[in-house]
């Protein structure tokens, strides 16, 4: 990306007029004062009229940032559910936050955020964060209930089950031999020319990035895959010899390539403004359990290890009442999980009760605007029945009774969650807003649990989207 000034530059200018001679180019100014801050209160006034009139319970992330110049900013994007059942999602701000990064300093300037949109912070859900000490303070002065990043949260486990000496130690030699190719071009003409007499894909080594686990593993797969190469091209200068990676060494990094590969897809699963990730948090969490972390008969010991000790860490993080209750409903109102509950189960009864008290509170003021305006209707004369008419036997409205209507708020909820189990399973691979944007179609008089995903499958469970704004 290109700083406005560009289009100061005679260069670019003499590029335009030969693409378009006829277009006169206006100068940076003209961008940095009028065309940007117009573009700018333009959408913001857009954004706004949707949060005015298409928000209701919304969930939000926060997080604070650094620009590729080590600025620091304060990042806050809403997530809710419109009414076509279609997940929005605004980044509302990125603060420029100088002074310390207290929770008092970031309460103070989250608190600046939601006053300038005109957000009510009693409809919020949860606010997702990642772990840093700081932003849960900022949380608990609001008094919202916080949900630590998913990403961040398997990020953690992750490192601590490679926190091992001997991890440490073939890492570190590791970094040492993708610096000796990447760094010397007769070291890259020498892998080059190996990799072609050994019929292997010319791809170059690389490198990992400390905050990201994920490209650990990239790098020790692509130096699994061109082991070969590596020890020829090495081995022919004898300053770079020592770097050759023993048997031992390949052991080590075949251990952690088995234990933390399989992690990667579900990073890339729970990425996206699009994607219901909420919901799928407790089922990701019992696959992990059940799958990845558990031992295989061709597990070493050192995969084994690191299996028991990323299990441990993440047991640890979701072992919180009210954090596990939140993920619990909202894994219940996906129809791609809700077999994995029963009526009887807390979370499912919790979320019947509110229903119930919701429905109730509904129907108190569907009753007394119903009867003012009979009130008002009875005021009004009668119009003169018409011979061949069915009115002349019904009257102008008619009402039977049926079972269905004689059951009380709490029999009608059961009933419906009922009918709602009894549904066949949605393909993981499905939206489960289609769906329930269709059941909601069919049903649009339904006051119960129908309400509920909306309220529910809008909270966002991994805040490092907003980074791509």
């Amino acid at each position: 990306m290109l700083p406005i000034s560009i289009v100061d530059d005679d260069g670019f200018r003499e590029l335009v007029s030969k693409l378009n001679p006829q277009y006169d180019m206006p100068h940076k100014d003209h961008f940095s004062r009028l065309a940007i801050p117009s573009l700018y209160e333009i959408t913001k006034e857009d954004i706004q009229h949707k949060i005015t009139n298409e928000m209701g319970n919304f969930s939000a992330t926060a997080d604070p940032w650094s620009s590729c110049t080590s600025e620091p900013y304060l990042w806050l994007t809403i997530h809710y559910m419109d009414s076509t059942w279609k997940l929005r999602s605004h980044c509302l701000q990125a603060h420029y936050i100088p002074e310390d990064h207290t929770g008092e300093y970031l309460q103070d300037t989250l608190s600046i955020t939601i006053q300038e949109w005109h957000i009510d912070s009693q409809r919020l859900l949860s606010m997702t964060t990642d772990g840093a000490s700081n932003i849960k303070l900022a949380c608990e002065i609001f008094g919202w209930l916080r949900l630590s990043c998913f990403g961040h949260n398997l990020d953690l486990a992750i490192n601590k089950g490679l926190n091992d000496h001997r991890i440490d130690r073939v890492l570190s030699l590791c970094r040492k031999v993708v610096s000796a190719f990447l760094y010397s071009w007769k070291q890259k003409r020498d892998l080059k020319v190996v990799q072609e007499q050994k019929d292997l894909p010319t791809k170059m080594l690389k490198g990992d990035v400390s905050t990201r686990w994920g490209s650990k593993c990239d790098m020790i797969v692509r130096i699994l895959e061109q082991q070969d190469a590596i020890r020829a091209a090495l081995a022919q200068d004898r300053k770079t010899s020592h770097l050759v990676p023993s048997w031992q060494d390949i052991d080590v990094l075949q251990s952690v390539v088995a234990a933390i590969k399989p992690f990667q897809k579900i990073t890339d699963l729970l990425s996206g403004e699009k994607r219901v990730t909420c919901s799928a948090t407790k089922p990701m969490i019992q696959l992990i359990q059940e799958t990845m972390v558990n031992h295989q008969d061709d597990d070493t010991a050192l995969t084994r290890e690191i299996k028991d000790r990323i299990n441990s860490d993440l047991e640890h993080r979701y072992a919180g009442t009210e954090v596990s209750m939140l993920l619990d409903k909202c894994s219940f109102l996906d129809p791609r999980f809700k077999d994995n509950y029963k009526l009887t189960d807390e979370p499912v009864q919790v979320l019947l009760q509110a229903s119930m008290l919701e429905s109730e509170s509904a129907d108190r003021v569907v009753s007394n605007s119903q009867t003012e305006q009979n009130e008002t209707e009875s005021s009004e004369p009668l119009t003169k029945k018409r011979k061949g008419k069915f009115s002349s036997i019904f009257g102008k409205t008619t009402t039977f009774t049926t079972n269905s209507h004689s059951l009380t708020i709490s029999e009608r909820i059961q009933r419906e969650a009922e009918m709602y189990l009894q549904y066949s399973i949605l393909n993981t691979d499905e939206s489960p807003l289609q769906w329930w944007s269709l059941e909601t179609s069919h049903k649009p008089h339904a006051t119960t649990i129908f309400c509920s995903p909306q309220v529910f499958i809008c909270v966002c469970y991994k805040c490092t989207i907003q980074k791509s704004v």
